[in-house]
């Protein structure tokens, strides 16, 4: 999509300095940007003001149209095709407040609080005056530190609150989505569903310093604390009701209605309105010890263990999720022929297994080799433990929540003000079942950790000529990934017969996003870089040579919480396309450079202190300045191209047949086609 940029504007102010001399000092700061661009002209075909004072006035129709009349009044005709600028406008306000107190010379009392609010105002943009909505994202952060030195412990401890808030509504209008299969455009809520999400955080940490001869401890540790709540509706299930042109718009005789169902109404052909509000909880706490030992002077290690308790969110809203159980199988396919949802618990419900053996040792030294200090070998090792995020388990809620479609006919239907329950009344629903996956935990789920170890050397050539070389690697072992299970034709021998569609559970009629441990990677890199610093500058240049593998580069790729796509109204129907591995309940075969894999990068910068006269009024003009250059030439991602596929494997890679036509230039002048598909 093309821009041009039609107004911008940042204002800022910061105010620092004592309040207290040598006691207590303050900072303050506001910021505020304003940021408006249009995107090119789009067509839209609206009706004419003619056509609206046609319609009788006791219809749905004209209530609606007239109440948000196009801009433009049109000719005499039903339609008129206007040319208009969609708007893209971002707004952020953000105001930090910072008060340092030293109440002696051993205590330091530190407390702050930034508000930031950012919004698009026309995120959701409308052709019709009055309907355009937007999208906000809040956010509250208080903190306080107290630092005090003990007779040999220096003691640190902060507490952080949090508060912050995202999502958009319906609007003001209180109107369903509409729409006409001959392509003109409607009044009506333009967003496919709803999101209003709220978090609330506690963050506490201490952390004690000692230093003893030749010991330096460090040990501490901290507890988070968050609640999520808020709406997250089904996607593509708000309300939209569906004309077949303008004339049966205007006697309200609608074809259709899109609408949420529950699942497990949906499949025996009724309607119940899914309650999409949540209010989940949950703790992550961790405790950590470590050393750095002078052993000679030359020598230094530097060895800890930590522990961390990631927990699982937990759900103690009113309303629960609809988890999925497995069976007593030896397998994965055995345990999903006769896996079902769980009954809803009275209590609080966890949404997957906590892993309670996150503990992990680091060690590392740093050696003089050579007694002068010229040469400078270091290593180290450590294991590390990925902390999940929200995104993985909140589609965890659309289990229970699908979007249907249900044909209706009738005309002077009274849609605005009939309950749904009512319209649907006498019909069977519709209800999408194989729209979008159900959302599975693998039972005893892991928390996922890395191997991450490095070696290197410095050597100083001359006082002011320093090389470097240094060795990078990480093994992921039990990463968090998606694989697309419960596929059709995945049973082995099965014919697909009176409506058998050959899953492993046919009963829940669905594909299943199965978040489990199959995930592997490794990373290599070898970085050499060569600095040279002078009285007036400094150059540095490095190159690395690295390789990243993997079997999965992002377990959420098509995923409806991963990004805000979707809301769009130009992204209905959504093209899906779900992570899963080629082959189902086997990553092996997907093993490969990762996604993100960069083999060659070679990055530089300078900067020099330009010369000023020693004094005089060009001294104070043109001293301090400096000049500065920062460059980067990378390689290029891989791609990876696909061929047929047919059930139940997904993306095919394709075969290679002869590497002299792929090479060859086919392409146009002004770029190089690089497949040839003959």
């Amino acid at each position: 999509m093309l821009f041009r940029s039609e107004k911008g504007a940042e204002a800022g102010l910061r105010l620092t300095g004592p309040l207290r001399r040598d006691r207590l000092f303050n900072s303050s700061f506001i910021d505020l940007t304003d940021n408006r661009v249009l995107t090119i002209p789009t067509s839209y075909v609206l009706p004419t003001w003619a056509y609206i004072d046609s319609i009788n006035r006791s219809t749905d129709a004209w209530s609606i149209l007239n109440r948000y009349r196009p801009a433009t009044a049109g000719g005499p005709g039903q339609t008129q095709t206007v040319q208009e600028q969609p708007s893209l406008t971002e707004r952020r306000l953000t105001i930090s407040e910072r008060l340092d107190w030293i109440t002696t010379p051993n205590r330091h009392l530190t407390g702050g609080l930034t508000i930031s609010r950012d919004s698009q105002p026309d995120y959701f943009w409308s052709p019709y005056p009055g309907l355009t909505s937007g999208l906000h994202q809040n956010a509250a952060v208080g903190n306080i530190t107290y630092n005090q030195q003990l007779k040999s412990v220096n003691m640190d401890l902060r507490l952080a609150f949090e508060g912050d808030s995202l999502g958009w509504g319906r609007g003001n209008t209180g109107l369903p989505r509409l729409s006409v299969d001959s392509g003109e455009t409607l009044p009506g809520n333009l967003s496919s569903y709803v999101l209003d999400n709220h978090g609330t955080s506690v963050d506490t940490a201490a952390n004690f310093l000692m230093s003893r001869e030749r010991h330096l401890w460090k040990w501490g540790g901290g507890l988070i604390g968050r609640v999520q709540t808020g709406v997250i509706s089904t996607p593509d299930g708000n309300l939209e009701y569906i004309f077949s042109n303008l004339d049966y718009f205007a006697i309200d005789k609608p074809e259709a209605v899109r609408y949420s169902d529950t699942r497990l109404a949906a499949m025996q052909n009724a309607y119940v309105d899914p309650d999409m509000s949540r209010r989940y909880r949950y703790i992550q706490a961790f405790v950590y010890g470590q050393d750095s030992f002078r052993v000679t002077r030359r020598l230094f290690i530097h060895y800890g263990v930590r522990y961390d308790f990631m927990g699982s969110p937990v759900n103690v809203g009113a309303q629960k999720d609809a988890l999925i159980g497995l069976t007593g199988g030896t397998s994965l396919p055995q345990n999903l022929y006769d896996a079902n949802f769980l009954p809803f618990p009275r209590g609080s419900q966890p949404l997957y297994h906590s892993d309670t053996n996150d503990a992990a040792a680091r060690v590392g030294f740093a050696l003089n080799i050579r007694q002068n200090g010229d040469t400078i070998l270091r290593g180290s090792y450590g294991l590390y433990y990925d902390r999940p995020f929200d995104n993985l388990w909140l589609n965890l809620r659309f289990n229970d929540a699908v979007s249907a479609v249900t044909t209706l006919g009738d005309a002077n239907l009274n849609y605005l003000n009939l309950p749904l329950a009512v319209v649907l009344n006498g019909r069977q629903s519709g209800g999408d079942l194989q729209r979008f996956p159900l959302t599975l935990y693998q039972p005893g789920f892991h928390t996922p950790y890395v191997h991450s170890f490095f070696l290197g050397v410095q050597h100083r050539l001359s006082p002011s000529l320093f090389l470097e070389t240094n060795y990078a690697g990480s093994l992921g072992r039990k990463l968090l990934t998606t694989d697309l299970v419960n596929r059709e034709d995945s049973v082995p021998g099965c014919v697909e017969l009176m409506g058998n569609t050959c899953r492993p559970d046919p009963a829940l009629q669905a594909d299943m996003d199965y978040r489990g441990n199959q995930g592997t990677s490794e990373y290599q890199a070898l970085v050499s870089s060569l600095r040279v610093s002078g009285r007036r500058g400094e150059a540095r240049i490095s190159y690395t040579y690295s390789h990243a593998i993997d079997n999965q580069s992002d377990p959420l790729t098509g995923a409806l919480s991963q990004n805000l796509e979707i809301t769009q109204p130009s992204a209905i129907p959504l093209i899906y396309r779900p992570a899963g591995f080629t082959v189902p309940y086997d990553s092996s075969a997907d093993r490969g450079s990762a996604d993100f894999d960069q083999r060659h990068s070679l990055v530089f910068y300078s900067y020099v202190s330009l010369p000023a006269p020693a004094s005089g009024g060009m001294h104070r003009l043109l001293n301090g300045w400096k000049a500065a250059e920062v460059g980067a030439v990378r390689s290029g991602q891989p791609f990876t191209i696909y061929g047929a596929s047919a059930d139940p494997f997904l993306y095919n890679r394709a075969d290679l047949v002869n590497p002299q036509i792929l090479h060859e230039n086919t392409g146009p002048a002004y770029g190089n086609r690089l497949l040839n598909p003959d």
